[in-house]
Formats: C-alpha cells, sequence, structure tokens
C-alpha cells in the first residue's frame, strides 16, 4: 500500500493530506477519521481506513465513468443520435430491446427515448426479482456486471452505510464493491444480485430473433458460455460489430463457435466501401471497423 502502489497514472495520484494521514496511520497505527468523498466521516481503526481509502477511489472512478453518460454538446453527439435510430429501428412496430451491458454506465437509457427498465424499483432503488424473471416483453437495459449507481449490496443507492463489509478485510475477501471487475466474475456473479441479470441473458439469449454483439473482447468465460448455448439451438441471427483486424476477430470470435456451421465465418472478407462483413455465413455477420462505420452503413441502406 505504498504511494507507488496508486501512482499508476495520473488519475490515482492521493491527494497529499490523504498520503500523509496514510503515512501516519502506517508508521503509528493510529485510528483515524478521514473524509471521504461521500461526504462522511467514519472512525477508521485498523484495516476500515482501507475501506474509506476505497470509497474515495470509488467516487474519482464514478465521476468519471458519468462524463461519458453526458448526452447533449459534446463530440459523441451524433454517433449518440445514430445509436439511437439504431435502436428504434431493432425495435420495429412490435418488437423489444433486451440490452445487456458490461459496462457500468447509463448512456444508453441516457441517449434513447425508449423507456428502458434497468432491473430495480424506482421508489425503493432495491432490485424488482420479480418483475425481471416474469416480464419478458419490456425494454429491459441490465448490467451483467453492475454500475456506479449501486451501494456494495446491489441498491440504486448511495448509502453505503449499510453496507457492513469491513470485516472482509479482516476476514481477507475479496473486496466488495459495485461492479465486478478483474478475475473471478463467475463467481462473484453468482454470489451477488447480478446472477438474476445473467440468468435472464441465457433465456433471452435463446429467444432472441437477433443478436447484436457490440464492443465484446469475447474474453468473459461465463457470456461466452451463454452465446454459444444459443447458437446450438441456431435460431437467432447474429451481428458482430467491432474495431479490429480479421484475425484478431477471428481469434476472438472462434472462442464462441462450436459445431454450428451457419454462424462460422471463417470466409469473411473485406468490401471495397470501408466496412467488412462476411457473405458466407448464413446466420452471422460482422464489421469491423468501428461503430460508427457500422451505424453509417445502416443509414445508408435505409434511404
Amino acid at each position: 500500500m505504498s504511494s507507488s502502489f496508486f501512482r499508476i497514472n495520473d488519475f490515482f495520484l492521493i491527494d497529499p493530506e490523504i498520503q500523509n494521514k496514510l503515512e501516519i496511520y502506517e508508521s503509528q497505527k493510529l485510528d483515524k477519521r478521514l473524509d471521504t468523498s461521500f461526504g462522511t466521516k467514519r472512525l477508521i481503526a485498523n484495516e476500515y481506513y482501507y475501506y474509506e481509502l476505497y470509497l474515495h477511489f470509488t467516487f474519482l472512478i464514478k465521476k468519471e465513468i458519468e462524463k461519458y453518460e453526458t448526452v447533449e454538446e459534446n463530440k459523441y453527439h451524433e454517433l449518440n443520435k445514430s445509436f439511437n435510430r439504431f435502436l428504434h429501428q431493432v425495435k420495429g412496430e412490435n418488437g423489444i430491446v433486451r440490452f445487456y451491458t458490461l459496462n457500468y454506465d447509463y448512456l444508453v437509457p441516457n441517449i434513447s427515448n425508449l423507456k428502458f427498465f434497468d432491473g430495480y424499483d424506482g421508489k425503493t432503488g432495491k432490485m424488482n426479482v420479480k418483475k425481471i424473471i416474469e416480464d419478458d416483453y419490456i425494454d429491459c437495459y441490465y448490467h451483467l456486471h453492475g454500475s456506479f449507481k449501486l451501494n456494495f449490496i446491489g441498491e440504486k443507492s448511495n448509502d453505503y452505510s449499510v453496507c457492513y463489509v469491513q470485516k472482509n478485510f479482516v476476514q481477507n475477501n475479496l473486496i466488495p464493491s459495485n461492479i465486478i471487475t478483474g478475475y473471478n466474475k463467475p463467481e462473484r456473479i453468482l454470489n451477488e444480485t447480478f446472477y438474476e441479470f445473467y440468468q435472464k441473458m441465457i433465456e433471452d439469449l435463446i429467444k432472441a430473433n437477433k443478436i447484436y454483439i457490440i464492443g465484446y473482447s469475447f474474453n468473459d468465460m461465463h457470456v461466452n458460455a451463454a452465446l454459444k448455448r444459443a447458437l446450438k439451438k441456431g435460431s437467432a441471427k447474429i451481428t458482430v460489430v467491432d474495431k479490429c483486424s480479421l484475425e484478431d476477430f477471428h481469434l476472438k470470435y472462434d472462442k464462441i463457435i462450436d459445431s454450428n456451421p451457419d454462424y462460422d465465418m471463417n470466409k469473411l472478407i473485406k468490401f471495397p466501401n470501408t466496412y467488412q462483413m462476411t457473405t458466407e455465413a448464413l446466420k452471422a455477420k460482422a464489421y469491423l471497423n468501428g461503430l460508427n462505420d457500422f451505424l453509417d452503413n445502416l443509414i445508408r441502406s435505409n434511404n
């Protein structure tokens, strides 16, 4: 926990006052009070100090993420509008958009005038499990790996006082969080409220007519397993949108290909009008020149 641990880049620089308190604590092992970025004061004792520090960094990251949720008057304004048109095209007159994200923000609901259900009760902030399980015919936006609008027990709330998590430091468990990142993702999903979203995604992939995979690395084993299961049924058409070379695409995409040749895109070719797609796979397409290019091509083809 030395200062060099945090100074990976400028974003993680510790405020000098916090750094000073940390050094005092390390040298004298005294209990201290620390103002967190959430505006609360807590009595710091032993490992609890690091919980406060953790809250501080969570707050900083949350503020950075929120910048990407800005819709108006930013350089992504036109892209946001195009993506909103794409969502409405997918929905059509009688369709349903079931949106699952590995990101931690609410950008898509912010840029769209579709009324997305995010899985939580608007009054209590608690997860509405009954609605998630039973209501398949609503537009939804589910965070598979959590979001920065949650506290550490899976509620849409800025109240962290009810998250009795300090004991985790003493027991040397994983630091609790409102997001899932790094290793042990499948294990954490089974132990946390995000399991409801993951289970619903498995069901939706089986029922879907069209599956759009946008900007996904294909590195999450649990997500790949759900996709492979849907491909085995073979009823949905898949469109992959990415920005990468053909070689890198195959390294990623091949992780979900099992035995259904309808989705095999080994013969992916590049077309001269800047975007890339396959004409060989019966039920799969790939656009590998980025989201902007994909949306532009979609608009041109509909005009």
